[in-house]
């Protein structure tokens, strides 16, 4: 990324209109003077100063014009929150709106981690001309495989995950104190039968979907069909395959195609797993990494001679 070079201003609470009525809630981030383009990120997780400054404002300083938008349900835009489960028609609508407005110049590019790179999926599902790359980076393409793809339910991440989402809104000291308390309420619910106990102990009814995922067990079901995005892997060409994308790919950086044709990608596949670090990632891998293999030691040398290589998916 080129050096800061500007300030910029915020619009705050743009609404967002969507084909069903309901309306988004975004913040509008424009540098001053002429922008570079337009970099569109949508997330669940609201959007408060730090993380504005860290993620919108990190690219509009550097003369990117930044619309941050709030997936619907959550910190004020319209409707219902269902994960995973709106997300391409959402992202489409976004995008018609964004072409009718007078300070898009007729491209734009997406970026996001883990939630926000599914959203990215879900848009490259059916890419619209404008797009002309995306930063996908641990985000999973396929919600059903992450949930139930060795047979057995995640259980640990989606509870926590859940559990999470119904405290993100509550104020800050609420909040705090009840993810620093969670830790024995967690345990004590996956230690519990049946493990549906688990939404009327933890959750208490505010997420609703986590029953819905823990007992829609058929990955044929509309609920897990929904959330598959595994055809966008064809819209990424790159030197590996799209199966090797699909199970390693941490990052995909599309560039400039024409509307239909897969877009070219430097795609980088590495042994880090979603939540850490690539300090922490040889290890992570290698704790969490279902079988052993050699793929990732000739992307990633330097950590090879430390650990025993092995590969892991980044979802």
């Amino acid at each position: 990324m080129p050096a800061p070079r500007t300030d910029y201003t915020t619009t705050y609470d743009v609404g967002v209109p969507m084909r069903d009525g309901v309306e988004l809630l975004a913040n509008l981030l424009e540098p001053k003077g002429k922008a570079s383009g337009t970099v569109l990120v949508t997330s669940p997780y609201g959007i408060n100063m730090v993380g504005q400054a860290m993620t919108g404002g990190f690219m509009a300083r550097r003369g990117y014009r930044v619309l941050l938008v709030k997936c619907r349900g959550t910190f004020g835009s319209g409707g219902t929150f269902e994960p995973f489960a709106q997300e391409a028609d959402d992202a489409a609508d976004i995008v018609a709106w964004m072409r009718e407005r007078p300070w898009f110049d007729g491209r734009f590019a997406t970026q996001g981690y883990s939630y926000p790179g599914f959203v990215q999926w879900a848009l490259l599902m059916d890419p619209p001309p404008e797009m002309k790359a995306a930063v996908i980076a641990c985000g999973p393409y396929d919600f059903s495989a992450f949930a139930h793809g060795t047979g057995a339910f995640h259980l640990s991440t989606l509870l926590e995950w859940s559990f999470v989402i119904t405290h993100q809104e509550d104020p800050i000291l609420r909040r705090m104190t009840a993810i620093r308390f969670s830790r024995k309420q967690i345990r004590q619910a996956m230690d519990r039968l049946p493990l549906t106990a688990a939404d009327d102990e933890l959750l208490h009814g505010a997420a609703p979907w986590y029953r819905e995922w823990i007992s829609w067990r058929d990955l044929g079901d509309p609920l897990w069909k929904n959330a598959n995005f595994t055809p966008a892997l064809e819209q990424v060409r790159s030197r590996y395959s799209s199966k090797a994308v699909g199970k390693t790919a941490s990052s995909a950086r599309p560039s400039r195609r024409t509307h239909g044709s897969p877009i070219g990608a430097p795609t980088s596949l590495s042994p880090w797993v979603h939540g850490h670090t690539p300090r922490e990632a040889p290890r992570a891998a290698r704790s969490s990494s279902p079988r052993p293999s050699s793929g990732w030691t000739r992307i990633w040398p330097d950590r090879a001679a430390r650990v025993a290589p092995r590969r892991s998916t980044c979802s």
